[in-house]
């Protein structure tokens, strides 16, 4: 657990605290997970990890800070897996679908192994400030995504194109993700593979049309 999730009162410097921020965030999903968004309160949420609600306080301010955290969690995971893709190519040759492809596997399965994220996801609850976390979280996926493509034959000399070109095909794998989680709670396998042929068309053709 990074120490500097948005969320915390105060960041968990000691190995103690560290494991009750943990307990915390785990009784949260649990909660969450288990019995929904309303479900999750600060006194919910302390019973859960055996601890004192003034114990939680100390760390978070209320539920929606607990919430933040677990929320952030689960973004930078996202990040990380285009992270991986991006050292990836840095060392090898590939093509456009490749790196598509990886992508949408790799956020497919980490929606299958975080069920607290699809909870808020396909809920409707990220709103309003969560909505923007995962929209700025959209957007580094997008300018990750652009460093990669930058070294592919169709984005020569073209930046401004290929930026635009990775933000729209960003929206467009996040809609068809949706869909195939909404269908199948282990993701509408055709429906992600469907993902990977629109993405890729629609970035190959931005990026070749005149």
């Amino acid at each position: 657990m990074s120490t500097a999730i948005p969320g915390y009162r105060r960041r968990p410097a000691q190995a103690r605290t560290q494991e009750r921020a943990r307990r915390i965030l785990a009784a949260a999903e649990e909660l969450l997970v288990g019995e929904g968004y309303a479900a999750v309160t600060t006194s919910r949420v302390a019973a859960v990890a055996g601890i004192p609600v003034s114990s939680l306080y100390h760390l978070f301010r209320d539920r929606d800070s607990i919430i933040d955290a677990l929320v952030a969690g689960y973004l930078d995971r996202f990040l990380d897996i285009t992270d991986d893709i991006s050292s990836a190519v840095e060392h090898h040759t590939v093509g456009l679908d490749q790196v598509v492809s990886e992508l949408i596997d790799g956020y497919a399965s980490l929606y299958r192994t975080e069920p607290g994220y699809r909870v808020l996801w396909l809920g409707g609850h990220l709103d309003g400030r969560l909505a923007a976390k995962d929209r700025d979280n959209s957007s580094r996926v997008a300018e990750r995504l652009r460093t990669v493509l930058a070294e592919q034959p169709e984005a020569a000399h073209r930046p401004e194109l290929v930026a635009l070109a990775c933000r729209v095909g960003v929206e467009i794998g996040d809609h068809l993700l949706r869909l195939a989680f909404q269908e199948n709670p282990d993701g509408d396998p055709a429906i992600l593979e469907q993902a990977k042929i629109a993405v890729t068309a629609y970035v190959r053709q931005a990026l070749t049309r005149r």
